[in-house]
């Protein structure tokens, strides 16, 4: 399917404006299996102004593959997914396979610390603070009986760790307790519910000067997405049903009022009509420490509530080619960067991202994860887009690069 989508489409970087004529274009951290070590993770820095190549980490997969806890010794099949840079050069990333630690990994591509409490997977994210905030998979499970059937159940429960740089955790929190503490656990325990009642995508946190106390969290299985203060515990506002098995969310202001979605759009488990990117308005501000009660917001609802919020979705059908509509049913991710009228879009599936002007409706560019010579794809790994990156760090890498 991907051979026939992007055939006329050359492997690596199409860019469809001139070099230099995007000042605030800022860089991706493009992270995928390498077409050219058959699928082995790579990860490089991109000016997308300048439309170059600023550093490529040079892994040493041995020791690597030896501070794994899954038994494999096939470089090509670990990927590293949403990696961090941190101002030394090094790498935070995880590998989505169960069990797989979080690591971290030094300018040179070797690993410096790796932390297998949990089972880390999905999203890394950093706030102002240097701490992490990463998805996990619980140790404990919920065991639940059917009356009915008197059959024992085990749900699993998720939940998200704070760690600092060093991969030292700082705070953990379960998303049953949660959901138990905010009077949901009915969501939870009907009759023949889910084995993943979570399943967790991403942790997202509101950004402030003084500190990290709300995230949101993407919860593909209940199709919601919830805001949820670390300090009181308690959730703020639940939003469902305005997307379908999403996965990525982000905060677009400095209220928490205005947010977007990557919306996977799969329905009954099957793509039909392609992702969507979704953006809501006018939600209660996350900043705002009056209110207690929870919000939710629930598709198709008409209430007051739900027709405050001011909701926009690109369904990609200004493309003249359907095949440039993106459609991968599992992943996936988006970013609007506001300073650049653009939304980077990655299709982790068929191994394709690319950025269009969300107002002239036009593609900017597109990246084919292929291999020209055996016409395979590989899958990207949620490459992770920077507005700006500090000029020492940028100095750090240039000179590394030189050096290899």
């Amino acid at each position: 399917e991907s051979r026939k989508r992007f055939k006329k489409l050359e492997s690596g970087f199409n860019f469809f404006y001139q070099p230099g004529t995007r000042k605030k274009a800022g860089y991706i951290l493009l992270s995928r299996g390498d077409p050219k070590l058959a699928g082995e993770p790579s990860i490089e820095l991109w000016d997308l102004n300048n439309q170059l190549l600023i550093h490529k980490w040079d892994f040493d997969m041995d020791q690597i593959l030896s501070n794994t806890i899954v038994d494999t010794n096939k470089a090509d099949s670990i990927y590293f997914m949403n990696p961090l840079l941190i101002e030394d050069g090094s790498l935070i990333v995880n590998d989505i396979r169960p069990g797989s630690p979080l690591m971290k990994i030094s300018l040179n591509g070797t690993v410096e610390k790796v932390n297998v409490e949990y089972k880390y997977h999905h999203s890394l994210n950093m706030d102002n603070q240097g701490n992490i905030y990463v998805p996990i998979t619980m140790r404990n499970k919920m065991p639940r009986v059917d009356i009915v059937d008197t059959a024992p159940l085990e749900l699993e429960d998720q939940g998200f760790a704070i760690l600092d740089k060093d991969l030292n955790i700082k705070k953990v929190y379960s998303m049953s307790e949660i959901f138990e503490n905010a009077g949901l656990d009915y969501l939870l325990y009907s009759r023949h519910p889910s084995h993943d009642p979570f399943h967790i995508n991403d942790v997202e946190p509101f950004i402030t000067e003084n500190g990290t106390n709300i995230v949101l969290i993407s919860l593909r299985s209940t199709s919601s997405i919830i805001a949820f203060d670390m300090k009181s515990e308690k959730i703020k506002w639940m939003i469902q049903g305005y997307f379908n098995r999403q996965h990525d969310v982000d905060i677009l202001d400095h209220e928490g009022k205005f947010i977007s979605i990557f919306d996977n759009n799969v329905i009954k488990g099957v793509n039909e009509k392609g992702n969507r990117f979704v953006t809501i308005n006018n939600l209660p501000s996350l900043k705002d420490k009056e209110y207690e009660d929870l919000y939710i917001y629930s598709f198709p609802s008409k209430q007051v509530l739900e027709n405050n919020l001011i909701i926009n979705t690109e369904d990609f059908s200004f493309f003249d080619n359907k095949d440039m509509i993106p459609i991968t049913n599992t992943a996936g991710q988006s970013e609007m960067i506001l300073e650049n009228d653009s939304v980077f879009i990655e299709e982790s599936n068929h191994g394709r991202s690319f950025e269009y002007d969300f107002n002239k409706k036009e593609l900017l560019w597109v990246f084919i994860n292929r291999d020209n010579i055996t016409n395979n794809y590989y899958r990207k790994s949620w490459s992770r887009r920077y507005k700006n990156i500090s000029q020492n760090l940028l100095k750090l890498l240039k000179k590394e690069a030189k050096s290899l």
